[in-house]
C-alpha cells in the first residue's frame, strides 16, 4: 500500500501540504511601532462577565499599551484609529489542538479570529511556518507546536516515533529539546514504563507532556504523573468502567468500542475533581465527536456554505458510507456521556480548553472552533467559560497568562472585533468585524478578501507542480511525464517522472505529492543493467516530517541507511531475491521497471512480477508482493484530444482489486486505474503541452 492509499484509508476509516503560500497577500512589518487606537469600544476582559463600555484601547506595535475611558485616554498622534462603537473588543481565540498542513488554514483560521494554535503532530515545516509567522511573513496565528507524535510499536500514524524503552524515552525528550519543540505530544501504545520516563525527562527539560492517555496507563496515573493535557477526554471511558465490566482493561479495538457500553457514572465526578486537584487540562475536541452523524446528516453538512473552505479532495474523503446503526447508537451515547464528563469537569473547576482537531472529516479550520463553542455551551457550559475555553484558560495551558488571552496593559495585541456580544449568545463570536493578530489589523474587507482568494484556488484545479522546477534528468532522456490522481474523480495529487538512460542503466526521478497529509516524496532510483532496481535514494518532506533515505543492492541483500521522518537514525538489513524489482513506495514504482518485463507479451500472455517497495515513516518500511500481469487487449487512448495507441494489462494483486494499466507503444504509463476504499483511484497521464 502506498502512503497515498494510506492516507486515503485512515480518511475513510475515521470518516481520521500544499506547502504553497495561500494566494493572499503578504503582511508586511510597517517600520518603526505602529500604533492603533480602538475608540468608543466596549471591552470584553472575559476574567468576568463584565463589560466595559466606551473604551479607547491603544496598541503600540505589538503589545497593548493602554486601555481607559475614552473620555480619558487620549488617542496618541498619528495613530490609526478603529471606531469601536457598537463593537465589542475580546481576546483574540485559540484553537488549542489543530494539525497544520497546508498555509491556506492558517489564513483562514486568522480570517475566523484565531490568533493562536497549538499544533499537535510537529515538523521542521511548523517550525519554519512559526518563525515566518511571527515575523510578519506568514499571514495566520502564532503556532506553539509539539514535535513528531511518541508512540510505541506499532505506531498508529506512520511518522510517528517509536519509544520502546526508557533509552528511546531520553533520546525523544533530547530531540524536542534540540530542535526547538515547544511541548510533548504523547499517543496511545506507549508502555507505562516509557510514559513515566518520558513525564520525568520532559519536566526536566521544561517541556509539557500532553496528548492521548496511552491505553495501558490508567487515567488516574497519568494525572498523578503530571500529565499537562488530556486530548479528546482519552482514558475517561476505561477509568469509567463498571466492576463487572467483561472489557475493562483490554485494548484490542472491538473491546474498546464496547467499553461505552459498560459505564459507572459515578466515577466520574472523583476523576473530575482528581483533575481540578491537578490542574489537568482536559480538550475535549466535541467538533470531531459531532461529525458522527448519519449520511444524511453528513451529506447535509457537506452542503453547507462553509465547505468552500475545505479542500475537494478533504470533502471527498468526508463522503459518507453506508449507515450503521450501533455504530451510530454508540457514537451518540459517548456524545452524551462526555457531555456529562464536562458538565462535572466544570462545576469541579477543572480546566477546559477548546481545540478541534481539523484535518478529521467535516473539521473545517477556522469556522471549526466557533462551531466547537457553541458545542460547549449546549454542553452546559455558560458562554464566559466557552470563551475561558479558547482564551484565558488556553493561555494558561500554553504557560503564557501573563502575554496571552486577556484584553490589558502590557499584554500582546491579539483581539477580536465583534458586532455583537458573545456573552450574549455564543453564536456572536462569528459576528467579526476585524481580527487583530501581534498589533497587525486586518478589516472585515481584508478578511473577506483572504478567504474569497483561498475559496477560488480551492474551487480551481489541484497543479501539484505548478511553481516547481523540472525534474533533473541523468544521461540522455527517454522519457518524461506529469500525472494527475484523482480518487472519487477529486484531484488526490499528482506524480511526475524524467527518465534518463546511460548505457544499459536507467536514471528515474520521481516526485509525488498528496495534498490531504501536506506530503512531498522525490525519489531517484538507478534500474541497473538488469532493471531489477541498483539503488534508491528518497526524500520526504511534509506536514508529518522530513527523512532521507539510501538504499543500495548488493547481491541478495538490501542495505538501507537515513534518517525517518521524525529526524533519527533509520536502517534496515533486508533480504531480496534476484529477480525482485526495488522501487520507491510511490504509485509509479513498479510500472516503470516492469517495463522490459512487460513488452514482449503478447494479448493473452500473463508474467508473474516480485516486487519490493520502499519507504520511510516511522522507520524504513519493506512492503513485498508477487503480482500477476496479464496483457488483455490494446486499443485506442484519448489522450485528452489525441488517440494514442496503447496496450492494456490488467494487475491482479495477492489480495484485493485487480488494476488496470494502460501503457504507449514504448511501454511508458499513460493510466492506471483501480478500486480503493470504495471509489475509484486513477492515474492518469497529462498531455505535454499543458
Amino acid at each position: 500500500m502506498t502512503r497515498l492509499h494510506h492516507a486515503i484509508g485512515i480518511a475513510v476509516l475515521l470518516a481520521s501540504a500544499h506547502c504553497g503560500e495561500p494566494r493572499t497577500a503578504k503582511i508586511a512589518s510597517p517600520p518603526g511601532d505602529p500604533v492603533i487606537a480602538f475608540v468608543g469600544v466596549t471591552v470584553l476582559p472575559l476574567d468576568s462577565a463584565k463589560t466595559l463600555p466606551d473604551q479607547t484601547v491603544v496598541v503600540r506595535g505589538e503589545r497593548i499599551e493602554r486601555i481607559g475611558p475614552s473620555a480619558s485616554v487620549a488617542v496618541p498622534p498619528g495613530a490609526r484609529v478603529i471606531d469601536g462603537r457598537g463593537r465589542y473588543l475580546m481576546p483574540g481565540l485559540m484553537d488549542l489542538h489543530v494539525h497544520l498542513v497546508r498555509t491556506e488554514d492558517l489564513a483562514i483560521m486568522l480570517a475566523l479570529g484565531i490568533t493562536t494554535v497549538r499544533s499537535m503532530w510537529g515538523a521542521p515545516i511548523h517550525l519554519a511556518w512559526r518563525d515566518r509567522i511571527a515575523r510578519g511573513e506568514l499571514p495566520g496565528p502564532t503556532i506553539v507546536t509539539a514535535g513528531p507524535i511518541l508512540d510505541g510499536e506499532p505506531p498508529a500514524h506512520p511518522g510517528s516515533m517509536i519509544v520502546r524503552t526508557e533509552a528511546d524515552a531520553d533520546r525523544a525528550i533530547a530531540l524536542h529539546r534540540r530542535l526547538g519543540y515547544d511541548f510533548v505530544k504523547i499517543y496511545s501504545r506507549l508502555s507505562p514504563d516509557v510514559f513515566d520516563r518520558l513525564v520525568a525527562d520532559a519536566g526536566r527539560e521544561g517541556l509539557a507532556v500532553v496528548g492521548h492517555v496511552p491505553w495501558a496507563v490508567p487515567l488516574e496515573h497519568a494525572i498523578d504523573k503530571g500529565m499537562r493535557s488530556i486530548e479528546h477526554l482519552t482514558g475517561f471511558v476505561a477509568a469509567l468502567q463498571a466492576a463487572d465490566s467483561p472489557v475493562a482493561g483490554r485494548t484490542d479495538g472491538m473491546s474498546r468500542m464496547r467499553q461505552i457500553d459498560h459505564i459507572d457514572e459515578s466515577r466520574i465526578v472523583p476523576l473530575a475533581q482528581q483533575l481540578a486537584a491537578h490542574h489537568t487540562f482536559a480538550v475535549p475536541t466535541l467538533s470531531v465527536l459531532d461529525s458522527s452523524r448519519s449520511a444524511a446528516e453528513v451529506r447535509d453538512m457537506l452542503a453547507q456554505p462553509e465547505m468552500q473552505w475545505l479542500p475537494p479532495w478533504e470533502r471527498a474523503l468526508a463522503e459518507p458510507g453506508p449507515d450503521d446503526p450501533e455504530d451510530l447508537d454508540r457514537s451518540r451515547r459517548r456524545i452524551a456521556l462526555h457531555d456529562r464528563i464536562l458538565h462535572a469537569l466544570d462545576e469541579a473547576g477543572a480546566p477546559i480548553v477548546a481545540g478541534t482537531d481539523p484535518v478529521n472529516p467535516l473539521v473545517i479550520p477556522g469556522f471549526s472552533l466557533h462551531h466547537e463553542l457553541e458545542l460547549l455551551v449546549h454542553a452546559g457550559l455558560s458562554p464566559l467559560a466557552a470563551l475561558n475555553a479558547a482564551t484565558h484558560r488556553g493561555a494558561d495551558l500554553l504557560g503564557r497568562p501573563d502575554e496571552l488571552g486577556g484584553v490589558a496593559a502590557g499584554m500582546r495585541a491579539d483581539l477580536l472585533l465583534l458586532d455583537a456580544n458573545p456573552l450574549d449568545d455564543i453564536h456572536n463570536t462569528r459576528r467579526i468585524a476585524g481580527v487583530m493578530a501581534r498589533g497587525r489589523y486586518h478589516a472585515r474587507n481584508e478578511l473577506d478578501a483572504m478567504l474569497g482568494q483561498i475559496a477560488k484556488s480551492f474551487a480551481g484545479p489541484l497543479d501539484a507542480f505548478r511553481d516547481a522546477p523540472a525534474l533533473r534528468v541523468e544521461g540522455e532522456l527517454v522519457f518524461r511525464a506529469e500525472y494527475d490522481i484523482t480518487w472519487h474523480d477529486i484531484p488526490f495529487g499528482g506524480e511526475r517522472l524524467a527518465v534518463g538512460r546511460s548505457g544499459d542503466d536507467l536514471t528515474v526521478n520521481l516526485e509525488s505529492f498528496d495534498p490531504h497529509v501536506g506530503e512531498t516524496t522525490r525519489a531517484r532510483w538507478h534500474s541497473g543493467g538488469a532493471h531489477n532496481g541498483a539503488s534508491l535514494t528518497l526524500d520526504l518532506d511534509g506536514a508529518t516530517g522530513r527523512g532521507h533515505l539510501e538504499v543500495r543492492r548488493e547481491g541478495e541483500q538490501l542495505h538501507a541507511r537515513g534518517t525517518s521522518l521524525p529526524g533519527i537514525e533509520a536502517t534496515l538489513d533486508h533480504a531480496i531475491a534476484a529477480d525482485t524489482l526495488l522501487g520507491p513506495d510511490a504509485v509509479l514504482s513498479g510500472v516503470v521497471l516492469w517495463r522490459s518485463r512487460l513488452q514482449p507479451l503478447a494479448v493473452g500472455q500473463s508474467i508473474e512480477v516480485s516486487e519490493q517497495d520502499v519507504g520511510l515513516g516511522s522507520d524504513v518500511d519493506v512492503s513485498e508482493r508477487t503480482l500477476l500481469v496479464r496483457r488483455t487487449n490494446d486499443r485506442s487512448w484519448d489522450g485528452n484530444g489525441a488517440s494514442i495507441p496503447a496496450r492494456v494489462y490488467e494487475i491482479v494483486p495477492p489480495r484485493g482489486h485487480s488494476s488496470e494499466l494502460v501503457v504507449d507503444a514504448d511501454g511508458w504509463p499513460l493510466e492506471l486505474v483501480r478500486q480503493d476504499h470504495g471509489a475509484t483511484l486513477r492515474l492518469r497521464r497529462r498531455p505535454p503541452s499543458r
